[in-house]
């Protein structure tokens, strides 16, 4: 049996993009992350999603390149930051 290999940074990398990127790398072991409906406190949540169904709202699809720009930038970058922080290791 071939013996296990982890991710080498240093190795070829195929990155991929479509919602999120994905990176594989030959004979490499793949790993899924799930977040569970809680990952994100409800005081930050509840505001956040106050906020987003404001700005959809006025701003129905289809959305232009600037538009979705600036969607990603006010609330799928804050999801993603909260979520960082939330499974960061402590040093």
């Amino acid at each position: 049996m071939e013996s296990l290999r982890f991710f080498n940074p240093r190795a070829t990398i195929d990155i991929h993009r479509r919602n999120l990127p994905h990176w594989q790398q030959t004979g490499v072991p793949v790993f899924v992350t799930w977040r569970l409906a809680d990952s994100i406190p409800e005081t930050l949540l509840r505001p956040w999603l106050e906020q987003r169904a404001d700005w959809l709202t006025t701003h129905p699809r289809p959305w232009s390149g600037e538009h979705e720009a600036e969607y990603a930038r006010r609330f799928t970058a804050d999801i993603q930051h909260w979520l960082d922080a939330v499974t960061a290791p402590a040093c």
